[in-house]
């Protein structure tokens, strides 16, 4: 796809995901097939409560690429709820590509193995979008501040704003460690939509240093030293320096 403004697609929210009906299922399988050995895509769109697909030209071979006079046919059409192709392999797992395009854009992208005649979904609620793109600043804009942010925007739960600083990372003790309980939140053996992800400190790791915000469907937002806040994927290696996760009461 092209570079488009992530407030151009107004996706649906990941608890509604009965929109891809059967018809749905049954027209992208279709296109498809018929586009073999190549790709299809397109959009599926949204008018006065009904969904319907805007089928676009694959400019590439083997990978999608939708071009931007389509993006704007199809916005012109109705409210973009997400973006759909296929893999002609069968593989039934999203490129990086993909993901990496869907987080971007705040975007819902829709999956079809041809083969195996799976569906898959990948990406996050628009509504979190509003978190994406801040820059890191200690006691500003750092994990916690976005956490505090989160958690009274979204949860209604106020959490105490301790003293930081630029030395945060070499202190001998770490605000996650030292204050979650008074703040309500206890040690969890899985992980549900809203728990903390802390992680291990890469200065000192007999404590914790970092927090993200883990959004369901292996997806989380953290906002890192030297980098915007942004949704990535819980992935292995994120696993792996993980300490602890902690859920607050209000999730209980």
């Amino acid at each position: 796809m092209g570079s488009y403004r992530s407030e151009d697609f107004q996706a649906f929210n990941l608890e509604a995901r009965m929109f891809l009906t059967e018809k749905l299922k049954s027209q992208i399988s279709g296109l498809a097939e018929r586009s073999l050995p190549n790709e299809c895509c397109g959009f599926i769109l949204s008018d006065e409560g009904e969904m319907f697909l805007f089928p676009c030209k694959n400019r590439f071979e083997k990978q999608f690429q939708i071009s931007p006079i389509e993006f704007l046919e199809a916005k012109s059409k109705g409210r973009i709820e997400a973006i759909y192709h296929s893999h002609p392999s069968g593989k039934e797992e999203f490129s990086e590509v993909d993901k990496k395009n869907s987080l971007h854009h705040g975007i819902r992208y829709i999956l079809y193995a041809v083969g195996a005649g799976s569906f898959k979904e990948f990406g996050y609620d628009p509504k979190y979008h509003k978190y994406v793109g801040k820059i890191f600043e200690i006691g500003v804009e750092d994990c916690f501040s976005l956490v505090r942010d989160f958690y009274e925007a979204e949860l209604g739960v106020k959490i105490t704003n301790y003293e930081r600083n630029q030395d945060w990372a070499n202190e001998a003790d770490s605000l996650f460690d030292l204050h979650f309980e008074k703040e309500g939140f206890s040690k969890s053996s899985d992980l549900k939509k809203h728990d903390l992800i802390i992680f291990k400190s890469l200065a000192k790791k007999s404590f914790s240093g970092h927090a993200s915000i883990y959004l369901g469907d292996n997806l989380m937002i953290h906002n890192q030293r030297g980098c915007f806040s942004k949704v990535e994927e819980y992935s292995g290696a994120y696993q792996r320096l993980t300490n602890y996760t902690l859920r607050h009461k209000a999730l209980l």
